[in-house]
């Protein structure tokens, strides 16, 4: 059993007036990324069991999906010391849904890659069309600890 949260943050270097779903940017989120202000584009927490792929929507414009598995270095138990005993999200896609003119969602992959989580680590994933970019998407991917169920 494994439960995940994923949140999806847009960045922008102009700030906007009295954005909805404006949050304050903390300490790490100001170090790594160089915009004025963010915004939530969705959050939600994922539970199952390890080897079930996973897909959620985050907002009505994303979703992810990952492949969440015992890290190759573990002994069986997906949590325990980052170094031996993390999840493998593997792969992780992020895609940005897009309508036609038929209503129809087609999904356009922004971002694949590799993640591996210890218990209660988060990892900061940042997508933009260059390093110095005035829009940035951030997905934060979370590790929770839910106990044996």
């Amino acid at each position: 059993f494994y439960s995940i949260r994923v949140e999806l943050l847009e960045g922008t270097k102009p700030k906007p007036y009295g954005t909805q779903d404006e949050i304050e940017a903390n300490e790490r989120l100001r170090k790594m990324f160089d915009v004025a202000a963010f915004r939530r584009l969705g959050r939600s927490t994922v539970e199952g069991q390890l080897g079930n792929r996973a897909q959620v929507d985050l907002g009505a414009r994303f979703r992810v999906a990952f492949l969440p598995q015992l890290s190759e270095s573990s002994n069986g138990k997906p949590w325990g010391t980052p170094q031996d005993d993390r999840i493998n999200l593997r792969p992780l896609v992020l895609e940005r849904l897009e309508s036609s003119s038929e209503g129809e969602l087609t999904p356009h992959e922004l971002l694949r890659t590799n993640v591996y989580l210890a218990q209660e680590q988060t990892v900061y994933i940042g997508a933009g069309s260059s390093e110095d970019t005035d829009h940035v998407l951030v997905l934060i991917v979370h590790a929770i600890e839910t106990g044996s169920r």
